[in-house]
């Protein structure tokens, strides 16, 4: 099962990584912030990403996702912890 995983809070940190011990499943993508001035919880997915080798947009940098998602082939997509509507 390949998962694109959203969020960028703790607890979608925490759930993160739960699923990267699953063997059956493989994140494909990642897509969080590296800053926040909403998130009272506020705690980026990016450092985990990077840890694990697995591509990842920072969405406080660009809001252009759209290029970015054209190479993620995911079956699933989990949002956690996130405050935004993406285009």
């Amino acid at each position: 099962m390949k998962i694109l995983f959203i969020g960028c809070v703790h607890s979608s940190v925490v759930l993160l990584n739960e699923l990267l011990q699953v063997k059956e499943v493989s994140v494909v993508g990642v897509i969080s912030k590296s800053k926040s001035e909403i998130n009272a919880d506020f705690e980026s997915l990016i450092p985990l990403a990077q840890k694990n080798n697995i591509p990842f947009f920072d969405y406080a940098q660009s809001k252009d996702i759209k290029s970015w998602l054209t190479n993620i082939d995911a079956d699933y997509l989990y949002c956690i912890g996130w405050s935004h509507i993406l285009s």
